[in-house]
């Protein structure tokens, strides 16, 4: 009896060896994970590309985040390799090259902006002094058109003068160019490069204020 009890005793001791083994590989393998989903979190991957990032198929992805499969060697010499680089930025400044390469594309684009609010001042300054001079035409055919009317209604018979139905003829012309219909889509297309003009400014101020310098 005794000796069935110290052999019963021992394999209890083996099996709660072994099981201490596999508990602990279990809590290595999700620490491990862990970090591993941390990382991945940190830049923005997909599981495909962690796993394809770590020298390992796209098969295998789901598979370390569940628990299913355990990273060799090779896998684990990379996960290191990435986390010692994430917490060291002396080792990694892609950080930097990025935030560069933002700050051109950021200037490239303010100067684009810059350049269409000139263009567009260019455009609204032509076009108001075109509605200038159609406002102007329009008041002085409005005048004519006042007086050739006056001219019919008091000059009858052998003091009319037929060349007042030709001015008349003109007037109608004129009012094709330069009537309200006109000057109403020159109006808008103002309003229209006046709101394009002070947006334009409104970004290149407040993007000037972060230090982005934008030459004229």
């Amino acid at each position: 009896m005794k000796k069935c009890f110290a052999v019963c005793k021992q394999n209890f001791c083996k099996l709660l060896f072994v099981y201490k083994i596999i508990v602990y590989k279990r809590c290595i393998l999700f620490q491990t994970l862990y970090k591993m989903k941390k990382l991945r979190a940190q830049l923005a991957l997909t599981q495909t590309d962690m796993a394809r990032l770590m020298g390992s198929s796209k098969t295998k992805a789901s598979l370390y985040e569940k628990g299913l499969r355990s990273l060799n060697a090779k896998e684990l010499n990379m996960l290191s390799t990435i986390e010692l680089l994430m917490s060291n930025p002396a080792e990694i400044q892609a950080t930097d090259k990025i935030s560069l390469n933002d700050q051109k594309a950021l200037v490239a684009v303010l100067k684009k902006l810059a350049y269409d609010q000139k263009r567009a001042a260019q455009q609204h300054e032509i076009i108001s002094e075109k509605l200038s001079r159609m406002e102007e035409t329009y008041a002085s055919n409005r005048k004519l058109w006042r007086l050739l009317n006056e001219l019919k209604t008091n000059l009858k018979g052998a003091a009319a003068n037929p060349y007042a139905a030709v001015l008349e003829i003109r007037c109608l012309e004129k009012l094709k160019s330069c009537g309200l219909h006109q000057q109403i889509l020159l109006r808008h297309q103002l309003s229209m490069l006046a709101s394009e003009i002070a947006s334009a400014q409104q970004l290149v101020e407040e993007y000037w204020e972060f230090g982005v310098p934008v030459e004229g």
